[in-house]
């Protein structure tokens, strides 16, 4: 579904001298005190190529794990003075609204998560090729960063032109112009720019502009788990529901125009075109039903569900634990020598029916503390 840059390194030497005494890689899920760096930008851009470099992902390996998914990724963990960083690979967001949807959910799920164990980012790194002359993807892209983080988080994003071995001196400071000028609405409000020239020494300069920087939530984190909003109440969520809307309008206008056709069609006799418009149709139809469901799911998400279900399997396995003790059987009023539930199983019946909304109403609470 989705065209993730996942092309291996131009040389096999770029892993070859990656590690040094101060930086070692190793694999690992976020810990309390890691780093945590978002990637994201537009496919094509760099970003998976920098997270090989700095990761010591193999070059010419199977692809990094979870680079086609629609979730939020962190396949390698590595140290750098002293420090362990996770790069996080965030999916593109691309012109299909219904896509976008889920890796909107994804990237809302993993950071409520995060948020959930005591942990924020220490920034986000959005790459962008400086040889791109094409910008159109870039300022969806922008627009996209700019509701999920925030202004007041602008300070912690840097924006890392990459590809500059595919122009020469004059076309780069020409293009590195035009970039600063999309961007700039982040600039101004304390984003930086930075330069990665496929290089492991430019790759390590921008992690070390965030090792300096000190974590906080960014406005999705605060809208979710703050505020208690659900995922369509967002600002990021609203400029998908904008964009959905405007693609289910245009389906329902093509819809249309398909009708008028097959009417026409109908009245020819012409059997194989009104075939084919009847597939279209149905193509259309399908479309229409999953941008409406995509709809839907923002406005479900919430970060009290994601909560609830990462607490689920020890809610499961508590309330299993009486399992073997208890026959949940309730006696027969016909059968005088049955006894009544046992105290246990009245209590097991009581847990499952009020544990779940007091856990809920107990997260919302310590995270609103973070």
């Amino acid at each position: 579904m989705y065209s993730t840059d996942v092309a291996r390194c131009a040389s096999p030497d770029s892993f070859g001298t990656a590690k040094s005494e101060h930086r070692s890689s190793r694999r690992q899920a976020t810990g309390d005190n890691d780093v945590i760096i978002a990637v994201m930008g537009p496919d094509d851009m760099g970003k998976s190529k920098l997270i090989e470099l700095l990761t010591n992902f193999p070059s010419g390996s199977e692809p990094i794990p979870g680079f086609h998914s629609v979730e939020p990724r962190s396949p390698n963990a590595f140290i750098l003075d002293g420090r362990v960083v996770q790069l996080v690979y965030v999916p593109s967001f691309v012109e299909r609204p219904a896509d976008d949807t889920d890796i909107l959910r994804g990237l809302a799920s993993f950071l409520v998560s995060e948020q959930r164990h005591g942990r924020k980012l220490s920034g986000i790194l959005y790459t962008q090729r400086i040889s791109d002359t094409r910008l159109t993807h870039a300022r969806r892209q922008l627009t996209m960063l700019q509701k999920i983080c925030g202004r007041d988080s602008y300070e912690n994003v840097v924006i890392a032109t990459t590809h500059w071995d595919e122009v020469d001196i004059k076309t780069g400071a020409e293009r590195q112009e035009t970039h600063t000028s999309v961007f700039k609405s982040v600039l101004d409000e304390g984003a930086e720019i930075m330069r990665h020239d496929n290089g492991l020494e430019s790759a390590e300069d921008i992690v070390r502009h965030f090792l300096r920087k000190h974590p906080k939530s960014i406005q999705i984190q605060r809208e979710l788990v703050e505020q208690e909003k659900s995922l369509s109440e967002t600002e990021a969520g609203q400029e998908v529901l904008r964009v959905l809307e405007e693609e289910r309008r245009y389906q329902e206008n093509e819809m249309q125009t398909l009708w008028k056709r097959i009417e026409k069609a109908d009245e020819e006799s012409n059997e194989v075109l009104l075939d084919t418009l009847q597939r279209r149709v149905q193509n259309i139809q399908s479309e229409i039903t999953r941008l409406k469901d995509a709809d839907k799911s923002l406005a479900e998400f919430r970060a009290s569900t994601v909560i609830a279900e990462a607490y689920r399997p020890s809610l499961d396995a508590l309330t299993s634990t009486f399992e073997g003790d208890i026959q949940p059987k309730s006696p027969s009023l016909d059968d005088p020598t049955s006894s009544p539930p046992s105290r246990k199983f009245r209590l097991r019946s009581m847990f499952n029916l009020r544990a779940l909304p007091g856990l809920r109403r107990l997260f919302r609470v310590r995270l609103a503390g973070r």
